[in-house]
């Protein structure tokens, strides 16, 4: 933070903060959250799943849109092995409005380390009407640089 100056004190105050009215939304569909711990005894291998509460069918109803999310994520490490932990990030989501829009949207994002690097990988596929017409992945690596 900056000390503060002599002409500081000419500055106009900051006005009351503005938003929006709120939308008008239904929740038609109740939200599902929570989580579970995997042990495979096999691989001595630990998973929580954590399912965010997404907020259940949303339902607009002044435009006739209806949307939805869902996210999973999974914390996943080997006993005794702590740079085989990753975290990965599974989402969708969709969008419609009657018979003119129905997008679906999915989404997996893996982050996971070696003693050098760090990797990030991620997917990304938006379907219209059932048929895909958008999909892109990418893998980033990033040094640890002591980290």
């Amino acid at each position: 933070m900056r000390p503060p100056r002599p002409e500081d004190g000419l500055l106009l105050p900051f006005a009351e903060p503005e938003e929006a009215p709120a939308l008008d939304m239904e929740v038609t569909g109740a939200g599902s959250g929570g989580s579970r711990v995997i042990l495979d005894k096999d691989t001595d291998v630990s998973t929580l799943e954590f399912r965010w509460i997404d907020g259940g069918l949303v339902t607009i109803p002044k435009y006739g849109i209806e949307t939805e999310d869902h996210v999973t994520y999974y914390y996943t490490v080997r006993e005794g092995d702590p740079l085989s932990a990753q975290v990965k990030a599974v989402g969708a989501s969709d969008l419609r409005r009657g018979a003119d829009l129905d997008v679906h949207i999915e989404s997996v994002c893996v982050m996971r380390s070696d003693l050098e690097n760090f990797y990030l990988s991620s997917e990304i596929k938006v379907l219209d009407g059932g048929r895909e017409f958008f999909s892109r992945s990418w893998e980033k690596t990033i040094p640890r640089d002591l980290v």
